[in-house]
């Protein structure tokens, strides 16, 4: 049951902890022991990387764009599909009925920012 649910590098460093632990009165209790510190020591590892990963609210901006022009069949959707996802936004984009796209984008200040920028200047079909 254990091997399902702890990770495999924790399950290895006790057991080898165990291993070099030498004479003791019972390597089993000493095993569960040192599992969980290994736990204990994971899950704030995970915790804290979590918690350097996401921004503040403060830090996040939602923008919504909609673009004229020469935009429909030049790839401009997949072109803003690309872009944000390499910039780590989330959102939407389509084409509406008036021959237009629009663009929802969500993420840090400063990345939306610098998406909206690069979105203003367009790829080379679309120009």
């Amino acid at each position: 049951k254990l091997a399902k649910t702890v990770p495999r590098p924790i399950l290895e460093r006790a057991r080898n902890f165990v291993k070099d632990a030498g004479n003791v009165r019972s390597k089993p209790r000493l095993f569960m022991w040192k599992m969980a510190q290994l736990r204990r020591e994971w899950k704030e590892k995970r915790q804290s990387q979590k918690e350097n990963i996401k921004p503040k609210a403060s830090d996040l901006k939602q923008v919504h764009i909609l673009v004229s022009g020469n935009v429909i069949g030049v790839g401009f959707r997949a072109w803003v599909f690309a872009l944000a996802t390499r910039s780590g936004l989330v959102g939407w984009v389509k084409n509406t009925a008036d021959r237009k796209v629009e663009i929802l984008l969500e993420g840090e200040n400063n990345t939306v920012n610098n998406v909206a920028v690069t979105l203003e200047k367009g790829p080379i079909t679309a120009r």
